[in-house]
């Protein structure tokens, strides 16, 4: 666990993972663990490899571990 980036979660990122959920509602639903990550990758620049898609409705940079 030491070999990964630890992100500050806060209250800007708490938003973005509400509006990620707005926006994804009609389409799918993600956990919200899910959505709280990519608000964190979002507020930092980061990538984000997982097995969920929120592709589409931000300008998040992922990697689906599904698809590769």
């Amino acid at each position: 666990m030491q070999a990964l980036l630890w992100l500050p979660l806060g209250r800007e990122e708490a938003g973005v993972a509400g509006q990620l959920a707005y926006d994804l509602a009609r389409s799918e639903r993600v956990p919200t663990v899910d959505l709280l990550i990519a608000a964190a990758a979002l507020g930092h620049g980061c990538e984000v490899w997982h097995f969920a898609t929120i592709k589409g409705h931000s300008p998040l940079q992922e990697h689906n571990l599904k698809s590769a």
